[in-house]
C-alpha cells in the first residue's frame, strides 16, 4: 500500500520511482546505474536484508554523494543517531509523522522542477554562444 502511494506522489512531483520487491535487487539496480538515483529511501525492516544492511553496503562500495533516507515507524535517540552517524543514512523519515515522507516528496519535486528551469536555461545560453549570439549588441 505504501508503495503506491510513494509511487503516485512521487508521479505527481516529477519524480521517477524505481521500486524492486526485494533489497537485494534494488542493492543490485543502484549499484549497476548509481547516477540514476537522487534519492534512496530504504524501510529498516526490509524481508531478506534489512534497510540498514543496504545502507552500510552503499557506502562501504564508496557511494558516499547518493541521499540515503531510512523509513520506519520508530526511532529512539540512540538508534536515531546510530542510523546517521554509523550506519550513513543521510536523513531519517518517519511513517506517519509530520513532516511525512509525502511532504518530502513534494519539496523533492519542486527541487526537480526547479533543477530542469535551470538546466534548460543553461542548455539555451550554451546554444546562443555556440551559434555566435550569446553577446549584447
Amino acid at each position: 500500500m505504501m508503495q503506491k502511494l510513494y509511487r503516485h506522489r512521487c508521479k505527481k512531483a516529477g519524480v521517477t520511482v524505481c521500486v524492486q520487491p526485494s533489497p537485494l535487487l534494488a542493492l543490485h539496480d543502484v549499484c549497476v546505474d548509481l547516477e540514476r538515483f537522487g534519492v534512496i529511501v530504504l524501510d529498516i525492516q526490509l524481508p531478506v536484508m534489512s534497510g540498514t544492511a543496504v545502507c552500510e553496503a552503499l557506502r562501504s562500495a564508496g557511494y558516499q554523494g547518493v541521499v540515503i533516507c531510512a523509513s520506519g515507524t520508530n526511532f529512539v535517540g540512540s538508534e536515531r543517531a546510530r542510523l546517521l552517524t554509523d550506519v550513513g543514512f543521510t536523513d531519517i523519515v518517519l511513517k506517519g509523522a509530520t513532516p511525512s515522507i509525502f511532504d518530502v516528496l513534494d519539496e523533492l519535486g519542486r527541487g526537480v522542477a526547479e533543477r530542469d528551469r535551470v538546466e534548460e536555461g543553461e542548455e539555451e545560453k550554451e546554444d546562443q554562444s555556440a551559434a555566435g549570439g550569446g553577446g549584447a549588441a
